[in-house]
């Protein structure tokens, strides 16, 4: 991890000193530093930090960074064995279009905070209490019930002088917000009346009506500002199932080879409507061999191999010479993904367990 900021050093006599916003510095140990360290890969707010990562990389660099062994358990969805780098990729891809990534990277650093990881929080304490400021920041105990934290970290100040600061104006729900997020307590932080005391949290306790709702807030106080972003509280929800061919596809192809290395015709597939086929369960198994016994070889083909769209034939490699009769039937899983409230954390899963990619 990146090292955290040196404390202030400078004794401010006549009062707090006010840089525009001093939480800002802190913001790069944690999209820097904290990100490539922590375990805790299976939560919503990773995921679309994720899923935005990789909209910026070209499909090389895709690929580089996919490249792994063993399994990835992922909001419910374990990646290794039956999933494969481009079934990885489609996921990151629905999350993408099913989930406002958008401006998360433009927030990163208060989406890794909403996440409540440990690791996370300690880095962010010890950077504010070196820098001091104003922070704010999000936590997100479900996709319904949220968290707004502001804590005041006060700059030295001479003998007498009060360590106080109050906000300059009121903090404000936007209007076209104001439906879906109720304040249950602690509304009382959000206004410029009240009096933020030193790394004394004010808590405020939200009631989101979905966790399809995001949130920005600004706050404006005496000796600086703070901003805090809370991401969608949502998770894919996998749904499987034995693939099976829509009206007028095949799924078995044959040929007849006399001496020839012949394959038949191919037959070009794509999974129903926003289903998607899991690549590494597709394959094109030989279900029909007539032919002198043991006389060459009998096999299914699938090229390319996606889990959008696939190719499958069947191929005869007779030997010796003679009537082949060969064919091949496409068998293997589709999956659907759907959009449901939720953080994507699982109970008793060991986060240390899960093995993760780390950003450069």
């Amino acid at each position: 991890m990146k090292s955290l900021f040196a404390v202030l050093s400078a004794l401010i006599i006549s009062g707090f000193a006010s840089p525009a916003s001093a939480d800002n510095g802190c913001k790069d140990v944690l999209v820097n530093g904290t990100m490539t360290t922590t375990q805790l890969r299976s939560h919503t707010f990773f995921l679309q930090i994720l899923a935005a990562e990789f909209a910026q990389k070209t499909d090389e660099q895709t690929d580089e960074k996919l490249s792994h062994d063993g399994s990835m358990s992922w909001a419910g969805i374990v990646f290794g064995g039956k999933f494969n780098k481009d079934d990885v990729k489609r996921y990151i891809q629905e999350l993408r279009t099913k989930l406002d990534v958008s401006t998360v990277l433009n927030h990163e650093s208060s989406v890794l905070l909403a996440s409540g990881d440990p690791k996370i929080l300690e880095a962010w304490s010890k950077c504010m209490q070196d820098r001091r400021g104003l922070s704010m920041r999000f936590e997100a105990s479900s996709a319904k019930a949220v968290t707004l934290i502001l804590e005041w970290y006060a700059y030295p100040v001479a003998p007498g002088v009060s360590t106080d600061t109050k906000l300059k104006d009121d903090i404000l729900i936007p209007k076209d917000k104001e439906k879906d997020v109720q304040v249950v307590a602690g509304k009382e932080c959000l206004s410029a009346k009240n009096a933020l005391r030193d790394k004394v949290p004010c808590t405020v306790n939200l009631e989101f009506s979905s966790g399809a709702i995001d949130l920005l807030l600004i706050a404006n106080a005496i000796h600086g500002t703070a901003d805090a972003y809370l991401p969608q509280r949502l998770v894919l929800k996998p749904e499987q199932e034995i693939w099976q061919p829509q009206p007028g596809e095949e799924k078995t192809v044959g040929l007849y080879a006399f001496s020839e290395d012949t394959r038949s015709k191919s037959v070009c597939l794509a999974p129903k409507k926003d289903w998607s086929f899991i690549a590494a369960t597709m394959e094109a198994k030989q279900s029909h061999y007539d032919g002198p016994s043991g006389a060459g070889r009998c096999s299914g083909e699938i090229k390319p191999n996606t889990p959008t769209f696939l190719c499958f034939n069947s191929r005869m490699v007779p030997n010796p010479s003679g009537d082949h009769h060969c064919s091949a039937t496409l068998v293997g899983e589709i999956i659907h993904y759907n959009v449901v409230d939720g953080l994507g954390l699982q109970k008793g899963v060991q986060m240390e367990q899960i093995q993760t990619f780390q950003f450069q």
